[in-house]
């Protein structure tokens, strides 16, 4: 593909193109990410009186706002432990001598209940025989966490009938069908021909494969509109249009995906300055390559308007233009100003230096894999764009929130 936009134009142009979900830039989020609302639009246009004002659009942002704070508390409070826990273990004198936990050998097949046999050991789960089931399946629905990205009337050609209705909820309690099977995914009937599907976050399918919880919605999804229907179009076929239709923010098509690198970088790079005030030229000498202090002092006079770079440099104000690649490494040179909270929620200065190169090198990964893709690359595979598209999913959640 075609290389950044780096003229002076360009890059001021990008720096107010943002559409960050939240209240900030009133765009659609599902929590994590930025939503495909090119549905609503077209319901706008055919005249829809549910789309009409812009009611539904501020609901999503508030309800995006919502589960972003918790998502952020839940994973700050992760981190937290996780510090104390590796603070613990770093004091075990035995540590060195317990050695990792036992593996099970490829040969041996997994043990039936991993797999939600229904013979499997269930005591703790069996759901409570006086509740009738579709009572037990609410009280699930209420106590869950809402996956708004999942809200959509699903249609795929081929599948005749009108538009399927459906909303998801994720929840940590064993999921069952009526007959007492667990499943990752369950398709809760309501009115309407509409459904809630339920999401078991905790089943054994998610913790050992990399499967996605919403590919597992529409797969079910898909059966349900082609049993329901009696269509004979294949299965694949149709997920393969509903993920493309619906779940569109989660492809790995590097002309999405740069955009979306380069605007949380922005927002990284304009939050730096502040973090180095007690020493502003540091990452301009420790951190920056020379071709990138080069182009940096190019766009200073272009972008700033100033030859006096000096100036710019003691102020620390060249971090919002320096180019993305300097980004991996000036966080990486100086840790301490960008950690335990300023910038990045990680913590850092009390941990031993094992742990604390642990936690820099993680973060490290992720700000490489998106600055990678924000650098527009004209060769690509499958696995870098899926590790990128992983990225952008991960590193918001790493963010402090600004001050």
């Amino acid at each position: 593909g075609d290389g950044g936009n780096d003229s002076p134009l360009g890059l001021l142009f990008s720096a107010y193109r943002r559409n960050d979900p939240g209240k900030r830039y009133l765009t659609v989020g599902d929590g994590k990410t930025r939503r495909d609302t090119s549905a609503w639009v077209e319901k706008f246009h055919v005249g829809d009186p549910e789309y009409q004002t812009d009611q539904k659009w501020w609901d999503a942002v508030v309800e995006h706002e919502r589960i972003a704070a918790q998502r952020q508390k839940q994973r700050e409070q992760t981190k937290r432990e996780q510090g104390e826990d590796t603070r613990a273990d770093d004091e075990d004198p035995t540590r060195e001598f317990s050695g990792p936990p036992p593996a099970r050998p490829l040969s041996e097949p997994p043990a039936r209940h991993d797999l939600g046999e229904r013979d499997a050991p269930v005591e703790e789960v069996l759901p409570d025989p006086d509740v009738p089931y579709a009572e037990r399946v609410e009280r699930l629905i209420e106590g869950g966490r809402p996956m708004p990205e999942m809200r959509a009337e699903y249609t795929a050609r081929g599948v005749p009938g009108a538009p399927v209705p459906l909303d998801a909820v994720a929840v940590t309690a064993p999921v069952l069908t009526e007959d007492g099977d667990r499943t990752p995914v369950l398709l809760h009937p309501r009115a309407r021909g509409a459904f809630t599907a339920v999401v078991d976050e905790a089943h054994p399918l998610f913790a050992t494969f990399d499967d996605d919880p919403a590919d597992i919605v529409l797969m079910a999804l898909a059966q349900q509109m082609l049993v329901r229907r009696n269509a004979a179009v294949p299965i694949g076929a149709v997920f393969a249009e509903l993920k493309d239709r619906y779940l569109s923010s989660k492809a790995i098509d590097p002309t999405r995906l740069q955009p979306e690198a380069n605007q949380i970088l922005n927002r990284i790079q304009e939050r730096m300055v502040a973090c180095v005030a007690e020493d502003p030229e540091r990452p301009w000498k420790r951190a920056l390559a020379e071709h990138e202090r080069a182009q940096t002092a190019e766009r200073i006079a272009t972008i700033l308007r100033t030859d006096d770079s000096d100036a710019v440099i003691a102020s620390g104000q060249y971090l919002p233009i320096m180019p993305p690649s300097a980004v991996p490494r000036a966080v990486a040179e100086w840790p301490e100003a960008f950690l335990d909270g300023r910038l990045f929620i990680g913590p850092y200065a009390k941990l031993d230096p094992g742990p604390a190169e642990q936690v820099v090198g993680q973060l490290i990964g992720l700000l490489n894999d998106i600055a990678w893709i924000a650098s527009a690359p004209t060769q690509t595979s499958r696995e870098e764009l899926s590790r990128a598209r992983l990225a952008l999913e991960i590193l918001p959640l790493e963010l402090a929130e600004a001050p």
